[in-house]
């Protein structure tokens, strides 16, 4: 005989005892926190615990962890993975006297062209007073402070000191460490580790290789951003992986979802590792038509309601979305989630759509042109910006909620849906895997 504990997963929390035979099956009874009575029936293990599917079965609270915190700890180095800067179009060309700030987990540094026009990285620190060498400017290839014009070359040796007596030597001391850049499918990368480790490493990539020219050709439109927003990157990663919240919060926005097409969805995990989270959703119903062009549009799309998203969370947090149209048609997103201090993190925001083959390839094509052609680059991100501005205020809210009670485990402040939460709750298990390991974390 074993003892065991089950607990309901209604709209409330509950628990209750059950009793078993070894892996037997373990009744239990107990009381929700909305005061409703529910009947549990669940497998017990060899240590006595049983977890319950409660009636009624409408939400969960957070269930077993399957992976504990810190599990990851001992295998992620925060310091061995690629942080995408920025998109290779957005950073400083050739001539450029204007250097980029760009911080991890708090660790500044500095991006520049250097005289050659090769982008460069330093710690973003003047070894003279600790200034930032981003607050200066790039004169003659050289990276110059603007707080006494002590100037760095590309590997951080200090070439020039106007106050030096002359005849002095620059002191071997005057350097700053030099950091290793790497750009793939356009996204430059900055690796905070070793050069040397770096070496040996190269940036994640998407499953349709932006990098190849021949994947190049067949894609109908990417579309590219970045933002720097107010909160931290654990909700920023939560709220990417969180597909439940799209029809409700960006209701009738450009690029967003529509309130009627709200549901429960159909989740699967697929795997949690240290480099990351692989996982899929689908709809269990077909999206309303509210109108015949609407229903046109979704015929291309939605031919297979039950066809999968795949949901892949890259480390060091880049969500990936990743859904396959009739005609061998596909869309994509890659979104590249930085941490750069506590409560801040920078978005870099990607999404693109690959051409298929046949009339139904051709058909989606003239579909998708037919609804971006005219509509101008600035107008595309004031959509983009409106839909993570509607999102602002609910995460900052989640943060405000979190800080005023310290030490208060998030699973306990999470009331938690299978049928629309399951990916996120693998995303955060994920970070509490390697949340020892990180230099802050929430």
């Amino acid at each position: 005989l074993g003892l065991g504990l089950s607990s309901g997963s209604g709209s409330g929390s509950g628990s209750g005892i059950g009793l078993g035979l070894g892996l037997g099956l373990g009744l239990g009874l107990g009381i929700m926190a909305t005061r409703a009575i529910f009947l549990g029936l669940g497998l017990m293990g060899a240590h006595g615990l049983a977890l319950t599917t409660g009636m009624p079965n409408a939400a969960a609270r957070m269930p077993q962890c399957a992976v504990q915190p810190g599990e990851f700890a001992d295998r992620y180095d925060w310091k061995k993975q690629w942080y995408a800067v920025g998109f290779e179009k957005d950073m400083p060309k050739a001539g450029s006297p204007q250097p980029q700030p760009f911080s991890v987990f708090g660790e500044p540094y500095v991006v520049y062209s250097d005289g050659e026009g090769e982008l460069v990285a330093l710690e973003d620190r003047c070894p003279h007073r600790a200034a930032k060498l981003s607050h200066g400017s790039v004169k003659n290839g050289l990276l110059e402070c603007n707080y006494h014009g002590w100037a760095f070359d590309s590997k951080g040796e200090c070439k020039d000191i106007p106050q030096l007596s002359e005849g002095a030597v620059i002191p071997k001391a005057a350097c700053v460490p030099q950091k290793t850049l790497k750009i793939s499918e356009g996204i430059v990368y900055l690796w905070p580790g070793s050069p040397l480790e770096a070496l040996a490493s190269a940036p994640p990539q998407s499953k349709d290789n932006l990098n190849d020219e021949e994947s190049l050709k067949k894609m109908i439109d990417v579309y590219s951003f970045t933002i720097d927003l107010p909160y931290s990157y654990e909700l920023l990663l939560e709220n990417l992986s969180d597909p439940a919240h799209i029809p409700v919060s960006h209701d009738r926005t450009p690029g967003g979802g529509k309130r009627e097409n709200a549901q429960p969805l159909e989740m699967e995990v697929l795997d949690i590792t240290p480099t990351g989270v692989e996982s899929r959703f689908r709809n269990t119903r077909p999206k309303a038509k509210t109108s015949k062009k609407q229903e046109t549009e979704d015929e291309a799309k939605d031919e297979n309601t039950n066809a999968w998203t795949e949901i892949k969370i890259d480390a060091p947090g880049i969500v990936r979305y990743r859904f396959e149209l009739p005609g061998g048609a596909a869309f994509g997103s890659a979104l590249h989630c930085v941490p750069s201090s506590p409560y801040r993190s920078r978005l870099l925001f990607r999404t693109y759509f690959k051409g298929g083959g046949g009339v139904k390839g051709l058909l989606f094509k003239a579909l998708f042109k037919s609804k971006t052609w005219y509509k101008p680059m600035w107008l595309r991100h004031l959509n983009s910006c409106k839909i993570l501005e509607q999102d602002l205020g609910l995460i900052t809210s989640q943060e405000d909620i979190m800080a005023s009670k310290p030490g208060q485990i998030w699973a306990d402040e999470a009331l938690t849906l299978k049928s629309s939460d399951a990916v996120l709750i693998a995303v955060r298990q994920w970070l509490d895997g390697v949340g020892p390991a990180l230099p802050h974390y929430q």
